[in-house]
């Protein structure tokens, strides 16, 4: 009989379930799956509305589409949990983004319940607004 116990990887393994469960959600797969169900034109025609042309155009020649930086109504209505992955693309922790500074805290059931609180349907519009002058911020710094 060994001296030694078996350490059981149970952290690792919650880590890794728990990953996958964002990637399903809130990462680019989740994103990119998404987009795959939605009329591409709409997309499209509310990028135009909503993102900067100059931003979308840096994008285009990085090669990326708008919606993978750009948040807009048409994807977070079909898809309300993709809010987060727009948090985590501007590098905000769950804290900091629905805490009191940045007043999105009552949005925080998009990404938690996959949900819009029937209240805040109408603020949809001005939040992908806010958002998407954080991305073209952050299309200047990196670009």
């Amino acid at each position: 009989m060994s001296q030694f116990k078996i350490p059981l990887p149970d952290l690792q393994i919650t880590f890794y379930n728990r990953l996958h469960e964002l990637r399903e959600s809130f990462l680019l797969q989740a994103l990119l799956r998404a987009v795959s169900t939605l009329d591409i034109c709409e997309i499209d025609k509310e990028l135009s509305r909503f993102a900067p042309k100059s931003a979308l155009q840096v994008t285009a020649g990085w090669g990326l589409r708008g919606e993978l930086l750009f948040p807009i109504p048409y994807l977070l209505t079909n898809r309300p949990q993709l809010l987060g992955y727009y948090r985590l693309l501007l590098g905000f922790s769950q804290k900091e983004f629905y805490g009191k500074q940045y007043g999105f805290g009552p949005m925080k059931s998009m990404e938690e319940k996959g949900s819009i609180p029937l209240r805040q349907q109408d603020a949809l519009p001005e939040l992908c607004k806010t958002l998407c002058r954080s991305s073209e911020y952050l299309i200047e710094g990196v670009g």
